[in-house]
């Protein structure tokens, strides 16, 4: 009678050890979990949609320029990463890019449509993403034409 209850005391140790190793696995996996789906979510958000945007800044093509020229940090405080509308003459002309005034360089996310030529005078809402000492010109991407 004596080994039994000595067995039994035994396997109730293992049992309520197994037991607490179950919860400690349990949460160490809902915790995984957790940091997977809100780490996904980080990486995967949902990007701006610069069109439906409505522009912080409106500005000629060079006085942006002069903001960069004359003060590099104030002006990437100012216009860096926000959304913005530019006006100038077409003075280079491709399929997703122009420039302004030789001045501001602008991506587009889809082939520009309509009859822009050189030389034609535009209004572009775009999201600023720096200037380029080099050559000296203002960078834009996802732009749209305002008509």
């Amino acid at each position: 009678m004596l080994n039994l209850y000595g067995y039994y005391k035994i396997c109730r140790k293992q049992s309520i050890y197994i037991t607490q190793m179950k919860k400690k696995i349990l949460i160490l996996l809902a915790l995984v979990l957790i940091g997977g789906f809100l780490g996904y979510n980080y990486i995967y958000k949902e990007h701006r949609d610069i069109s439906s945007e409505n522009a912080e800044f409106t500005v000629e093509s060079s006085d942006i320029v002069k903001d960069f020229l004359d003060d590099g940090a104030a002006a990437s405080e100012k216009y860096l990463n926000k959304t913005v509308e530019v006006s100038g003459a077409v003075s280079e002309l491709s399929d997703k890019e122009l420039t302004l005034n030789d001045q501001v360089y602008i991506q587009f996310d889809n082939p520009l449509k309509g009859n822009i030529e050189k030389d034609d005078q535009i209004n572009v809402k775009a999201r600023c993403i720096g200037f380029d000492d080099l050559l000296g010109q203002v960078k834009l991407d996802q732009a749209t034409l305002i008509e």
